[in-house]
């Protein structure tokens, strides 16, 4: 199979054991129902015939000395945040910029774009997607405003997993908004973003990918419409993560299989547009809102669509619940875009790639191997023309 990579998959935790629940579970002797990512992609990686190992950043600055010293070839990121800050997210890519050590997914610039949900609106109307009239405050303080129009929805800016998103960030009055600013800015001390309520469905588009070689996975909506009437339709904290809550139980996501092709099309150009406003690489996934009079509106961008602890709560079979759970059941799909992460770094391609782009032969027919393999060759700027072999 070629060479051999050492692969350290990357993950943080915070305030818990940093020993990986599958090596917890087996000294305990209690059976895990299900797998968390970092262990996913770990056995696709030993199956690959490559050397896998975790490495995990705790906040300490030891972690940090110590990665640039773990010997891998590549990283595979899962990093969500550092020290439990998810705004230095974008610090930890930037840090493996500055060792030199190729990794998978964003670089520092996209997760800065991507996180900071006002500044990725203004990239998106610059480059001609749509996505609600928005303002931002904070302490009093306006530095952006469309002429927008109630219903709003209220958020902190640069919080992600649905963070201070609750029945109550739709608001119908100039009261109920002065109320929810002033709740977000003393409890996550962080300016709000104030947008247009889209009425619609919620639409995820999962893409892999970098440049010009992207591919957009089947669309999936998060059905809201069985939450209680006068409830909100949004993705709220409750809806993704409280799996005791009513509205945790009565919403599902499912592949949108009742879009028409011009639909689908619609979607996917979009998602993929906003995608690369905000130089995504590898992997992510774009949120949007489809109007029953078919208007497409980008909400944003995830970089790292938070892989660890997403629920599989599914009436199709793939993807997860929230499908920024891209490895829960396709890491090895995943896996065929190291190429990318290692090619940033390093013109040795050859003896490298191939055995990584196996992966998707693995799980795929014969004729989507062909499909595959002629629609990914290598550019010449990498330093190589290299077509994966049949």
């Amino acid at each position: 199979m070629g060479d051999k990579l050492k692969v350290a998959v990357l993950y943080d935790v915070w305030g818990e054991e940093e020993t990986p629940e599958s090596e917890a579970a087996a000294e305990s002797g209690r059976k895990r129902k299900e797998k968390e990512d970092r262990e996913e992609i770990f056995d696709a990686l030993t199956k690959l015939g490559h050397e896998p190992s975790y490495y995990v950043l705790d906040g300490r600055p030891q972690s940090l000395y110590g990665l640039g010293k773990c010997g891998a070839g590549l990283i595979f990121n899962l990093t969500e945040s550092y020290a439990g800050d998810d705004t230095k997210e974008m610090n930890v890519a930037a840090y493996m910029d500055l060792l030199g050590v190729p990794y998978t997914g964003a670089g520092p610039h996209a997760h800065f774009l991507a996180q900071d949900k006002a500044t990725a609106k203004k990239m998106f109307a610059f480059h001609g997607i749509r996505t609600p009239y928005f303002a931002t405050s904070y302490r009093g303080r306006t530095e952006h405003a469309h002429n927008v129009n109630f219903p709003l929805i209220v958020k902190p800016q640069s919080e992600d997993g649905s963070i201070g998103i609750d029945a109550e960030a739709v608001v119908n009055s100039v009261k109920e908004l002065m109320e929810r600013v002033e709740y977000l800015q003393n409890e996550f001390d962080s300016p709000a973003l104030i947008e247009e309520y889209i009425e619609g469905r919620e639409i995820y588009a999962a893409i892999l990918g970098s440049y010009e070689h992207t591919e957009v996975l089947p669309l999936v909506e998060l059905d809201l419409s069985k939450l209680p009437e006068g409830t909100p339709r949004i993705a709220s904290r409750d809806v993704k993560f409280e799996k005791g809550s009513s509205a945790y139980k009565l919403t599902k996501s499912q592949i949108a299989e009742d879009l028409d092709e011009q639909t689908v099309q619609k979607l996917s150009e979009t998602a993929l547009a906003a995608y690369q406003a905000v130089k995504l690489r590898d992997y992510g996934r774009i949120d949007m809102r489809l109007t029953p009079a078919g208007d497409v509106y980008v909400i944003e961008a995830n970089p790292n669509p938070w892989l660890p602890g997403f629920r599989a709560n599914m009436s199709s079979p793939w993807p997860p619940k929230n499908p920024g759970a891209l490895t829960r059941s396709s890491s090895k799909r995943l896996l065929k875009w190291q190429w990318s992460a290692i090619g940033r770094t390093t013109k040795r391609l050859e003896t490298r790639i191939a055995p990584i782009f196996q992966v998707y032969f693995l799980s795929h027919s014969f004729a989507g191997w062909q499909s595959f393999r002629s629609d990914f060759c290598l550019p010449a700027s990498l330093g190589t023309e290299l077509c994966l072999p049949v």
